[in-house]
């Protein structure tokens, strides 16, 4: 279940250990984790406990009720900036993005960021995902947000992470990234990387254990090489948007860089029947056409 992030009232800061956050980002799927963690956060005299117990504990009564009351003590961002799913009383996933026009350009965006993911109900997040803030800066808001993610005791544990995360209707053709290989290699147990911009680089990019990398954008020659140089030793699944034959014919003959490679999404009207037979000409590739971009999170649920 989606909720929004709209809480205004000020608390008391709730106690943290790190060592126990971490053994539920290592099992997020346990419920037993978050139990011991919300026992020793009532220990503390920390609601945040109650929470988890009463998330985990989905036929306590009065549960609704006393969930609203505790949710409203916190002090977070309002949803128009901030959209989190909850797992036992934490986030699971998280997007950031204005669903209602855009920051002002006085605002503080790292300081914005740090609010957010430097709250404990972010502690076991395993999936990030960035939408637009403001389109006159949306390339540095990005880059802002990513590196403050990346000081954060979850980021090396991240599973998931999407950038331009926008809606449907909202088209990418003019929004420009820039850079973020060495950035998203902040985040080495990431094992979806998903990017919505027109143009983009990832120069660098390292990710051990990713598997599945989808680029809806122009894949141009600089943005094929980045690629083709990546360490991406687990890629399973490649997803390519906006692509020329001669992109194709170079990333065709160098595929081999990706042993575990399975199967490659193509989208672009100027690939030939004959480029894909290459492809798949004695190989274990799946070659597939796609006419639209993939479906995004979305933060509605």
């Amino acid at each position: 279940m989606t909720q929004p992030i709209s809480y205004t009232v000020r608390v008391a800061p709730v106690p943290r250990n790190e060592a126990l956050e971490a053994a539920i980002r290592a099992d997020r799927g346990n419920p037993a984790v978050y139990g011991v963690y919300a026992d020793w956060l009532q220990a503390h005299d920390s609601v945040l406990g109650e929470l988890i117990v009463l998330q985990s504990s989905p036929d306590a009564p009065p549960r609704d009720q006393r969930i609203a009351e505790i949710l409203a003590s916190f002090d977070l961002p309002d949803s128009t900036r901030a959209r989190a799913q909850w797992r036992f009383g934490l986030w699971s996933s998280l997007h950031v993005g204005r669903s209602v026009g855009t920051m002002e350009p006085s605002e503080d965006i790292a300081a914005f960021a740090h609010q957010l993911f430097s709250a404990p109900t972010c502690c076991a997040l395993e999936e990030l995902s960035l939408g637009i803030l403001r389109f006159s800066t949306q390339a540095k808001d990005q880059r802002l947000v990513l590196e403050e993610a990346s000081r954060h005791p979850w980021a090396p544990d991240l599973v998931a992470l999407s950038l331009g995360a926008i809606a449907p209707d909202v088209r990418s053709t003019r929004l420009a990234l820039g850079d973020v290989g060495r950035l998203v290699s902040a985040f080495p147990r990431l094992e979806r990387l998903r990017i919505r911009f027109a143009t983009m680089r990832l120069m660098a990019l390292a990710l051990p254990q990713l598997r599945e990398l989808d680029l809806d954008g122009e894949l141009v020659r600089t943005l094929t090489e980045d690629v083709l140089a990546a360490k991406l030793p687990q890629l399973e699944t490649l997803h390519i948007g906006t692509l020329r034959e001669a992109e194709l014919i170079l990333l065709r003959d160098k595929l081999e860089r990706f042993p575990s490679l399975r199967t490659l999404a193509l989208r672009g009207n100027e690939i030939t029947d004959a480029v894909i037979a290459g492809i798949r000409r004695g190989s274990q590739i799946q070659v597939v056409r796609t006419a639209r971009p993939r479906t995004w999170w979305n933060p509605d649920g």
